[in-house]
């Protein structure tokens, strides 16, 4: 609730009524961005906008010391206008500025095994490992979604939960499309890394990365399916 940000959705008020604990969220006029995803993937330039939107907030969250530790494509929304609006922090973690700081020393760890809660096909190596998790985790997640966004299924697959683990510690992720740009690619190829050191470091980078390639493009106007608008 401490959180202010355009691609965040608002919470207004956390309480419990008949012991019940709920949230209060602004009401907003969309779709999950998992419905929107067709079974060949999302345009480049959608996917670049969305992205860019998708590391903006998990930018603003770090900067609050908030990991958000569950984002997936099913806790995204679509507004009509074309804005990611991220959804469930339920699973957040409000962690220490110091410990922000020290996340490429692997000092941040997760009391009570919350380390290993959240959607499996979306989970860091490292914290399928049980080791200590910070922002890069969450860049693992926008990693596969971004890869779901441009091609239109998830990069590891397994018919069981061990399987699909294994995938993740130990595979590469199958390749995209070749109408996926090598811009696009890199960038992706960069948040699946599967050691946290050689992610981005931080989610602001991301955005970075993704607004080159948008600046660079000669797309303007409406894009692709998801009606997404170039701001």
């Amino acid at each position: 609730s401490s959180l202010n940000h355009p691609n965040i959705a608002v919470i207004y008020e956390v309480g419990a009524a008949e012991e019940q604990t709920y949230f209060a969220l602004e009401y907003v006029p969309c779709r999950t961005l998992s419905a929107m995803i067709p079974s060949g993937g999302l345009p480049t330039e959608t996917v670049l906008e969305i992205g860019k939107q998708l590391a903006d907030a998990l930018a603003h969250a770090h900067q609050h010391h908030i990991l958000h530790h569950y984002l997936k494509s099913a806790n995204v929304v679509i507004t009509p206008e074309g804005r990611a609006k991220v959804l469930d922090f339920g699973l957040a973690r409000h962690v220490l500025p110091k410990e922000l700081a020290a996340a490429t020393q692997s000092t941040l760890s997760f009391a009570n095994g919350v380390a290993m809660a959240g959607t499996l096909p979306y989970m860091a190596p490292e914290v399928l490992r049980g080791e200590p998790a910070d922002g890069r985790s969450d860049l693992w997640a926008l990693g596969v979604v971004l890869y779901e966004m441009a091609k239109g299924e998830q990069p590891f697959q397994g018919r069981t939960g061990l399987e699909l683990t294994t995938s993740i510690l130990k595979e590469s992720a199958a390749p995209l499309p070749e109408r996926v740009s090598p811009g696009v690619r890199a960038i992706i190829a960069r948040c699946l890394a599967k050691a946290p050191g050689s992610r981005y470091q931080q989610a602001s980078e991301v955005r970075a990365a993704l607004e080159a390639l948008i600046s660079t493009s000669a797309v303007a106007g409406p894009v692709g399916t998801a009606g997404v608008s170039r701001r």
